[in-house]
């Protein structure tokens, strides 16, 4: 923690007394949440449907967990899919097959990807080549390139060493998020630094598991510990979001209760995400549909108090709440005798500790230790005349 001297303090009264510590800095209050813009190439080739003389379902994994990424864009997302049957035979030009604003909702984003059927052709790098282009000319406070492939680009004539010197000149606004579906799927060198992240699944069956936790990353989530059988969870800070994913053959959602046993509706209803039926417009006649895959995607926004709470599902093989908190980080001083200085008594001479805190957003309620937040730490410092003077932390 640092000291504030006299020098100091002058600077901190007409900077962060006035600015800071009566506007405490957003993490995620609903009006700062960031514009984000997801480039998804997905890889719609014949051997998602067949490989290796044998039908697979890897398509309809995939498929499904495409309508799951597009039911939980947020109201300032924008999703386009480029799908790599688009790029066959050299074509570098294609626009996406589809164009997702998270302010149309999630049943009518789910309905497009649902209702999108694909030629199933090869594995063109030119698809990542395109998608990577626009999300380098698009504004957005945030941009995603995500790829989804289950074999090597090219047939293996571009192998993965290429890929990587590709991604590694990549913007560096731009975040690389890498999903592998098989085992002869391509593989990437990922690198936190650099904003390249990776994930596979080594079976089909670990295909929506790994593409929930990479929406955890895109969208800036947390999954809670959830009861499948009562849908009791709790949590101990304040939430402005949370989401309940329901699975199974006839389930269904019917709100949350709180603590208080007062009942809590989505802001909208459910939305549906279910297994296709077709895998390709070239009329494959043996094919394999995973028909065990269905669910529902329940959105609720508000000021969710710390607590217990119960995901009202029925007929519920598995059950995931995500949530978002509603806290902000603030500024605050402790005088020479260990005293906070309340904000309406102004601050004297004198030598202050600064120090920094959780609290509710909108509020200078203080969110005390959690488990959620884990060991936070804090760094801050203090500028003067354009030079930094002692940094500050707690």
């Amino acid at each position: 923690m640092g000291i504030v001297n006299r020098r100091i303090l002058s600077f901190f009264i007409l900077l962060f007394y006035s600015i800071v510590l009566f506007s405490p800095m957003k993490v995620s209050a609903e009006e700062n949440l960031p514009t984000r813009v997801i480039n998804v190439v997905y890889d719609d080739s014949g051997s998602m449907i067949r490989t290796h003389q044998n039908n697979v379902d890897t398509w309809c994994q995939a498929k499904y967990s495409m309508e799951v990424f597009a039911a939980m864009l947020g109201e300032r997302d924008t999703m386009n899919v480029y799908v790599m049957s688009d790029y066959d035979h050299g074509q570098t030009s294609a626009p996406p097959r589809l164009s997702l604003s998270g302010s149309d909702g999630s049943e009518a984003n789910v309905a497009k990807v649902h209702n999108m059927i694909t030629a199933a052709g090869n594995t063109p790098f030119n698809a990542v080549r395109k998608a990577y282009n626009d999300l380098a000319n698009a504004s957005a406070d945030e941009k995603w390139l995500v790829i989804l492939t289950d074999g090597a680009f090219e047939d293996g004539a571009f192998t993965n060493q290429q890929v990587d010197e590709y991604l590694s000149v990549k913007d560096e606004d731009i975040n690389v998020m890498f999903m592998g579906m098989g085992a002869d799927a391509a593989d990437i060198t990922a690198s936190d630094e650099k904003h390249i992240y990776s994930e596979k699944a080594q079976n089909n069956a670990q295909i929506l598991e790994k593409i929930t936790q990479i929406c955890t990353r895109i969208f800036n989530s947390n999954k809670l510990q959830v009861d499948v059988s009562s849908g009791d969870f709790s949590f101990d800070i304040p939430m402005s979001e949370i989401v309940v994913f329901a699975q199974g053959d006839g389930v269904s959602i019917d709100g949350i209760t709180d603590g208080n046993g007062s009942h809590i509706s989505p802001d909208k209803k459910p939305v549906n995400v279910r297994y296709s039926e077709t895998p390709s417009s070239k009329g494959y006649t043996e094919f394999i549909v995973d028909d065990k895959l269905n669910g529902y995607i329940a959105t609720f926004r508000g000021d969710f108090a710390p607590g217990h709470y119960t995901a009202n599902v029925n007929a519920a093989q598995t059950v995931e709440v995500y949530y978002k908190p509603n806290v902000e980080i603030m500024l605050y001083l402790v005088d020479s005798e260990g005293q906070e200085v309340p904000y309406t008594d102004g601050v004297r001479s004198g030598d202050y500790e600064v120090k920094f805190g959780f609290v509710k957003a909108g509020t200078n309620e203080k969110v005390t230790q959690s488990t959620l937040l884990g060991d936070v730490k804090y760094d801050g410092a203090i500028s003067f005349n354009h030079e930094e003077e002692k940094p500050c932390a707690n």
